[in-house]
């Protein structure tokens, strides 16, 4: 099958674009032809997905009708037989596209339906309970500043999510990777026979579990406010016994994650790491004695917690958004209640005194991912959903 993607990037910047290069590499193996249509200039020492790019100036973006005419013509041309329609927001295109070929609608995150993408009221501390609303969500976002409240960007944000909500309708199927994401979508009204949940996948998996320092603690991610490291700070900060933590990633919110460190007075028991490559956290998951995952907002699914249970790494989360349809409480880790400090602290003294446990709890998380989280799994769910939407077209 010639399969069109469409994304705004077309080199690595975040999670969506590993995503489409990891489905894209195991699609171009069974045999399909893949290119990725993108908007936003690539760097030239940027590492970018794998397969044929094809750059169209702001089409993510742009309403200029000829750009989007020429563009329309040129997929016509190639003869591509479905779009996999990723992070843009651009409602004439997207029009456009639908009148001549299926499309799915990959819902990645909760920018479909937030203005902020995070679903989470950042001033109070408190997941956003309300559907999207053009109104209200105009006024939180200055109650709260849940979102910009610069005029411009919190307008152009209103339009697109009406935008893309109005027109999920017209879509021939929408994937989702967990039933979390999906649950807001039926909050806002979208159609739930359209809707496929494909879980996501681990890039890897190890048997390697003999090698583990039984004093590292690993949290890998970005860091800002929505992800609670200042909670799992706060967490380890009272410890009674020996650890040291990796913090693997970057974010605004460094500077204030440091600063506290530094105020809790253990800014020596932690290591910085930055952003680090797939082998180089590969290497930590093999490693560290548990991964914390402290997010605070609705986890739209929280990969890095199957990619470190893929190297049987046990799992302490906070039980938010899809964290629990991955993480089994009491047997591959532990779900604490949000903002649990102190319960959060005792389930990570557990496994620092109990390394059996974690071993244990390590080897049945890495015996889930093999189960349910993988690449085979997630394309052969994929490939159904791409053909039940150009049967329907």
């Amino acid at each position: 099958m010639k399969i069109l993607q469409i994304n705004d990037f077309y080199h690595k910047t975040g999670g969506t674009e590993i995503y489409i290069d990891r489905i894209t590499k195991k699609l171009k193996e069974l045999g399909h032809d893949i290119s990725l249509l993108f908007g936003v200039p690539r760097p030239s020492d940027a590492e970018v997905i794998s397969c044929n790019g094809i750059f169209v100036p702001d089409i993510h973006i742009s309403g200029n009708r000829m750009i989007i005419n020429s563009t329309i013509e040129m997929i016509k041309k190639e003869k591509f037989e479905i779009v996999y329609l990723h992070n843009i927001f651009n409602p004439i295109f997207i029009e456009a596209l639908r009148e001549i070929i299926p499309v799915i609608k990959f819902v990645h995150d909760h920018r479909f339906y937030c203005l902020s993408g995070e679903k989470y009221l950042s001033r109070i501390k408190r997941i956003c309970l309300f559907p999207y609303h053009p109104l209200r969500c105009f006024l939180m976002a200055y109650l709260t500043n849940c979102a910009s409240r610069n005029p411009v960007r919190l307008l152009n944000r209103i339009s697109q999510c009406g935008s893309a909500l109005s027109q999920s309708k017209n879509f021939d199927g929408i994937v989702v990777f967990s039933q979390s994401v999906k649950k807001y979508l039926h909050e806002n009204k979208i159609e739930g026979k359209k809707i496929t949940v494909i879980n996501h996948f681990a890039s890897s998996i190890s048997s390697n579990t003999d090698k583990r320092d039984a004093s590292m603690l690993l949290y890998a991610g970005r860091i800002s406010r929505e992800k609670g490291v200042d909670y799992m700070l706060k967490a380890v900060a009272g410890l009674k016994m020996d650890y040291k933590l990796v913090i693997a990633g970057d974010g605004y919110y460094l500077p204030n994650i440091k600063k506290l460190a530094d105020k809790l007075g253990i800014s020596e028991k932690i290591k910085f790491a930055g952003w680090l490559t797939e082998i180089e956290l590969n290497d930590y998951y093999k490693r560290a004695a548990a991964l914390i995952f402290p997010s605070l907002w609705p986890e739209p699914f929280g990969i890095s917690g199957i990619e470190a249970m893929a190297h049987g790494m046990p799992v302490i989360a906070f039980n938010t958004g899809a964290v629990s349809e991955w993480l089994i409480d009491k047997e591959t880790g532990f779900l604490v209640k949000p903002e649990d400090i102190i319960e959060m602290r005792k389930k990570i003294e557990l496994f620092l005194k109990n390394t059996k446990l974690a071993h244990d709890m390590g080897i049945r998380g890495r015996e889930l991912v093999e189960k349910q989280f993988t690449i085979e799994k997630h394309i052969k769910n994929l490939l159904i959903a791409t053909s039940e939407a150009v049967k329907h077209y």
